[in-house]
């Protein structure tokens, strides 16, 4: 019997694949953020919004809106992008930790992305033109953002 073999990502979109995977990493440890002070939260999360998810969201933004029909898959991905902006900038302003609210941010950025690897990416794949995903996938090519370690490590903690 065959193993069978998830569908592949086109090569033009394969970089935004990487990039939620540090989504992804991001909202496991959001999960762990009752184990930090809210002054090291908002650091952790204010760091990864600034310096990898916000510039992720503008890249995407820039580059599917335009060529994207008004659809529901349109309306989802712009819908979900600015709710994870407002938790974000919630998450920010809060006094004291409100673990409810971390988690939501957490399961909205995994639920996020899974809606744009198995639902959006695909239907792209299969709508857009050769040519519009080439022109994508350099454009991308030329766009470099690392997510960066953030200490403390909330996360490893035990206690």
């Amino acid at each position: 019997m065959a193993k069978e073999t998830g569908a592949r990502r086109s090569k033009y979109l394969v970089k935004l694949s990487h990039e939620h995977h540090h989504a992804l990493v991001f909202s496991t440890r959001l999960k762990k953020a009752q184990r930090a002070d809210i002054k090291t939260l908002q650091l952790f999360v204010d760091d990864f919004w600034k310096n990898y998810l916000l510039v992720h969201f503008e890249n995407e933004e820039k580059l599917f809106l335009p060529l994207m029909p008004d659809t529901e898959i349109k309306r989802q991905f712009i819908a979900e992008h600015k709710q994870i902006k407002q938790l974000v900038q919630l998450l920010l302003t809060l006094k004291k930790n409100n673990n409810e609210l971390t988690l939501k941010l957490a399961g909205l950025i995994l639920s996020h992305v899974r809606f744009e690897e198995k639902i959006m990416f695909p239907y792209l794949e299969k709508t857009l033109q050769p040519n519009e995903l080439a022109t994508i996938g350099i454009a991308l090519s030329e766009i470099e953002i690392t997510a960066q370690e953030f200490t403390p490590e909330f996360w490893k903690n035990e206690n």
